[in-house]
């Protein structure tokens, strides 16, 4: 009887240790993560600390400007300048400040017509440098290419203007004109161009002349209609009788990420990755083909497609994803090389 009570006895000494362990265990991870949670919040804080003081000195600079300025100046002005300023510390060409009206006047490139000389275009260290030009716009009418300079705009020197402003003085009523001042390969002259009427369509198909089962289309850019219009054209093309496609994708500057989505996902097998996105911080957001894309809509005959200089963006996107995940052959040259998603 004593000898089952001394072993009961040691049991629970056993116990009752494996319990102050498990306390104790409880204790230590509290006070651990207790102190993460102190250094995050530690952390948040003191960057808080860094931002109220830097904008501190902004708000100093911005009243003793708009109070002392040797003459009056506008709050818009100054709130602009300081906006302008932070985003090109950056030294990202592709990050910009839009006002409301140059917010609309992208909106119009994506979604509407508009009245221009029909070039896709980015800010370089000391001028507008030409990405591609838009096939039959007056800009691919009179010669300009991909990687012109663009150094004066109706006699404005570019090298201090904003990308917006170019665009802006470039677009305009149809019928008028503008000058622009080109360089290229060091010499340097001018074209005038007749604004027109920028082609909302951006997708054209046709048979090949010499074969005509094989069916060419071209893609000029990516805006709201343009997956629905390749939808299209390949059907028609497939009434007419195509048996294989050629994609031309030069001198396309891209446009919108979820058009080239859209079709990239009729080329590739469901499930196969389109597009990876990684952000600064988190997992990359993985895009696979399927049908929330292309809505059951597939492209199995054989395919090529064109790329050059010009190629951008959603073009870029569009021409890697069927290459890597469908085998389509690229043909041409090195693409721009943009990859960032705005």
């Amino acid at each position: 009887m004593t000898d089952k009570k001394e072993t009961f006895r040691k049991k629970l000494f056993k116990k009752r240790l494996g319990l102050i362990g498990i306390l104790v265990t409880i204790i230590v991870s509290v006070l651990v993560s207790g102190g993460a949670v102190y250094f995050v919040m530690n952390r948040q804080v003191q960057t808080l600390e860094k931002a109220n003081e830097s904008m501190g000195k902004i708000s100093s600079v911005y009243s003793t400007l708009y109070y002392n300025y040797y003459k009056p100046v506008s709050q818009k002005k100054l709130t602009d300048g300081a906006i302008n300023g932070m985003i090109g510390a950056l030294g990202d060409p592709f990050s910009e400040y839009m006002s409301e009206q140059e917010s609309t006047n992208l909106n119009d490139t994506m979604s509407g017509s508009f009245g221009g000389i029909g070039t896709q275009v980015e800010k370089s260290s000391n001028a507008i440098r030409v990405i591609a030009p838009i096939s039959g716009t007056p800009a691919a009418r009179a010669g300009i290419r991909a990687n012109d300079l663009i150094v004066r705009i109706n006699g404005k020197s570019t090298s201090d203007m904003t990308l917006n402003k170019a665009v802006q003085i470039m677009r305009g009523k149809v019928g008028t004109k503008v000058t622009v001042t080109i360089r290229r390969d060091g010499q340097t002259f001018d074209r005038t161009l007749v604004r027109a009427k920028i082609p909302v369509k951006t997708v054209t198909g046709s048979l090949d002349e010499k074969d005509r089962t094989v069916g060419i289309i071209a893609v000029t850019t990516f805006s709201q209609n343009t997956a629905r219009e390749m939808k299209q054209t390949i059907v028609s093309l497939r009434k007419k009788g195509a048996k294989s496609f050629v994609i031309d994708m030069r001198n396309n500057p891209g446009g919108l990420m979820d058009q080239a989505l859209q079709m990239a996902s009729m080329f590739v097998r469901n499930g196969k990755v389109i597009l990876q996105v990684q952000s600064r911080s988190g997992k990359p957001t993985v895009y696979r083909a399927g049908k929330q894309f292309d809505k059951g809509f597939k492209v199995h005959e054989r395919t090529a497609a064109l790329i050059n200089g010009g190629s951008a963006s959603a073009a870029e996107i569009f021409s890697a994803a069927l290459r890597q995940s469908a085998g389509v052959k690229l043909i041409g040259t090195k693409s721009y090389g943009k990859g960032t998603v705005q």
